[in-house]
């Protein structure tokens, strides 16, 4: 499934344009990500990393374009912000706690420090992941609930935390799917993105 398939899109028709011109390749990209290793086609590389740091880019990439809570906060409050309000948590979880999580120890080391997160030794993030099929990475994009052989994205492990790349994709593209179900953030998502040439 395409994220220019999410059914609730459909109805905003610059928001919807700029979704299949713009996340449906990145999304794309991801879904080669989630086939790898491949060792029989000497294909070694898992792209943890990389994934990892792509879907965090996709994050930030719905919040600068799909959302804007009131205030219009900076780049970093925001992509909290949709975290917290449209990231499929688990009941239970502390939303703020587990965004801040995310936004620290994994989008801005992986964004600007290769990984590493020097300033402090006291959480530490394993990024996980093996080669998926077709199938469930087809899953991954239709299951608005998580699938019961995916671990949780996030999940605590004594002083460790191990991210799920394949349950954090799941997470992402039903994040996609929640802010689309928000009309306020679509319908102004729909003005800005009526006014911009899309590509």
């Amino acid at each position: 499934m395409r994220p220019s398939e999410i059914p609730d899109l459909l109805r905003y028709r610059s928001v919807h344009r700029s979704v299949a011109k713009h996340l449906d390749m990145q999304f794309e990209d991801l879904r080669t990500m989630l086939r790898l290793p491949i060792l029989d086609q000497g294909l070694s590389g898992g792209c943890n990393f990389a994934a990892a740091a792509a879907i965090c880019n996709l994050i930030s990439g719905i919040s600068e374009v799909l959302y804007r809570p009131a205030g219009n906060p900076d780049s970093g409050p925001r992509f909290k912000s949709l975290l917290e309000n449209y990231f499929p948590w688990e009941k239970g979880e502390r939303r703020k706690d587990r965004a801040k999580l995310l936004y620290k120890y994994i989008r801005n080391p992986l964004a600007h420090e290769l990984g590493l997160d020097r300033r402090t030794h006291t959480t530490r993030i394993i990024i996980r992941k093996g080669p998926l099929s077709d199938e469930k990475i087809k899953e991954l994009e239709s299951s608005v609930n998580r699938p019961e052989w995916l671990p949780s994205p996030l999940k605590r492990n004594g002083k460790r935390w191990n991210l799920s790349v394949p349950a954090f994709y799941w997470a992402a593209f039903n994040l996609l799917r929640n802010v689309a179900r928000d009309p306020v953030h679509m319908e102004r998502a729909q003005e800005r993105l009526s006014r911009r040439r899309v590509y």
